[in-house]
């Protein structure tokens, strides 16, 4: 008998110490790559080959982050992300002077993470800054020659967001990490709007509309899924 209590009291007590040994001393530390922004930027390159006429398009994008385990059911965590993108047209009119306008941005975030259920599925709040820019080294798609001047422009942003997602660790207290998510970022402008900008430099009315879609759905706000990989330890 007392061996079997003997036994029984090793046994929990290994338990109880592998269970604080992957919740409390390893696995607080997470660091993963978003490869969500590298696939939405080769789709953006496919879009000129399926569009075709002379339209070329291409594009990047990647994120980082880092994730700290505070408690069981919390953490905080910082990111970055850039995505680029650029739209062309060729032609063989002479009244025009066709060059790639090119858009890129950038973001840092600070993230807060609640787990409700103690495991994979987590709840996330965003709150960060972005900055915007537009470019082109001859002149706007379609402008005719004498009313087409070479810009660049920008514009910064403050943004909001939220989302919901899994975290996956393929290890006892750390490993291997896939993390699939999905949410919305709001944006915020700071400062010269970008079409009023872009008016400016090349003399013409530029659509509010065609800037505005790009910064609040594409570039810097909009909806988002991210396929975070990386390592958790």
């Amino acid at each position: 008998m007392k061996k079997f209590l003997l036994l029984l009291v090793f046994m929990v007590s290994g338990m109880v110490s592998s269970f604080a040994f992957s919740i409390f001393g390893t696995g607080k530390n997470t660091v993963t790559v978003d490869i969500g922004p590298t696939i939405f930027g080769a789709s953006l390159g496919i879009v000129g080959n399926v569009v075709g006429g002379g339209v070329t398009t291409s594009g990047f994008g990647i994120g980082a982050q880092y994730e700290r385990q505070l408690l069981p059911l919390l953490s905080v965590a910082g990111r970055f992300a850039y995505l680029q993108g650029s739209l062309g047209l060729s032609t063989d009119s002479d009244d025009y002077d066709i060059s790639d306008i090119r858009f890129s941005s950038y973001s840092i975030e600070a993230h807060t993470r609640f787990y409700p259920l103690g495991g994979a599925f987590f709840l996330n709040g965003m709150l960060g800054f972005a900055n915007m820019s537009m470019a082109a080294d001859d002149s706007l798609a379609g402008l005719p020659i004498e009313q087409s001047s070479a810009f660049s422009t920008s514009r910064n942003y403050f943004k909001l967001g939220a989302k919901v997602g899994w975290r996956f660790t393929f290890g006892l207290g750390g490993g291997f990490v896939l993390e699939p998510s999905f949410g919305y970022n709001g944006v915020v402008g700071a400062g010269s709007d970008l079409g009023n900008a872009m008016s400016d430099n090349v003399k013409k009315d530029f659509s509010d509309k065609s800037v505005n879609m790009l910064q609040n759905l594409i570039f810097v706000g909009g909806p988002r899924l991210s396929i975070n990989l990386g390592w958790r330890f």
